[in-house]
């Protein structure tokens, strides 16, 4: 046959859909060009069925593709939101400053320099413990300060935790640490105010409290309130080593810890 009497080539099916489009727009021109110049001759089954089947398939696509209008309505309830959202930060944040503001305004003012963090804990610490001493050979074991038995120290082992302490002052640390003992809804915990608080340069967290007692029972319930400060979390205990002197190491076996616990 020759090449001029044979159907244009039809049923091509192109991935992107307006070169689809473009495609079937092409072959129907052809198809009918075809027919105008073979009047006498009729058009092959299958030409026309792969055809039919091309135009099928680009209206299937066409169905399934998204209106650019719903398109163009999703980015305008997006925006939408995110100004919205925008809104609400600037006003909370305008309210916490007025509240800041406020306090700061509402303070006794006093010609004196602000006492530093030091003096802080000082002055809120008990009398100095009496110690009686005695004539011994031994050397004396090491005296706690008043103020290191009222220190606990908060191991952060949280990224984004010690991330939020950062940039805390002193006094907002303070605050943030006693409302965390007053959501505790630990009777024994919410009536214990911190007068003092501290970020170490090693990103860990140093509170003061009033009282010895007080400390005590933080380190006694601290699971109640140190997981507000990070799952990993912990108060670090200081431990401290004892030497003892004249005691001859033959009658000790060094290889196991619970025989020299449960004699001494």
């Amino acid at each position: 046959m020759p090449p001029d009497e044979r159907p244009p080539v039809v049923g091509r099916v192109p991935t992107a859909h307006q070169e689809h489009a473009a495609t079937i727009r092409d072959e129907a021109q052809n198809l009918l060009e075809f027919l105008e110049k073979h009047k006498n001759k009729s058009l092959p089954n299958h030409y026309s069925l792969k055809f039919i089947a091309s135009v099928l398939k680009f209206f299937q696509s066409d169905v399934t593709n998204p209106d650019h209008s719903e398109l163009l309505n999703a980015i305008q309830v997006a925006t939408a939101t995110q100004q919205a959202m925008q809104q609400d930060l600037s006003i909370v944040k305008s309210r916490i400053d007025n509240i800041a503001s406020q306090r700061m305004s509402d303070a006794p003012s006093s010609t004196k320099s602000p006492r530093s963090w030091a003096q802080v804990v000082a002055a809120c610490g008990e009398p100095p413990l009496s110690y009686e001493t005695e004539t011994s050979s031994t050397p004396a074991a090491p005296v706690i300060s008043p103020i290191a038995e009222r220190e606990i120290t908060i191991k952060i082992n949280d990224a984004m935790m010690a991330e939020a302490f950062r940039n805390l002052q002193p006094a907002a640390l303070k605050e943030r640490v006693n409302t965390i003992l007053r959501e505790s809804n630990t009777p024994t915990l919410i009536n214990i105010c911190i007068p003092a608080a501290k970020r170490l340069e090693s990103g860990d967290i140093r509170i003061h409290t009033a009282t010895r007692a007080d400390a005590e029972v933080l380190k006694h319930h601290y699971e109640r309130w140190i997981p507000m400060f990070g799952n990993a979390a912990r108060v670090i205990t200081h431990t401290y080593g004892v030497r003892v002197d004249s005691v001859p190491t033959s009658s000790i076996n060094l290889d196991s810890p619970q025989s020299i616990q449960a004699e001494w």
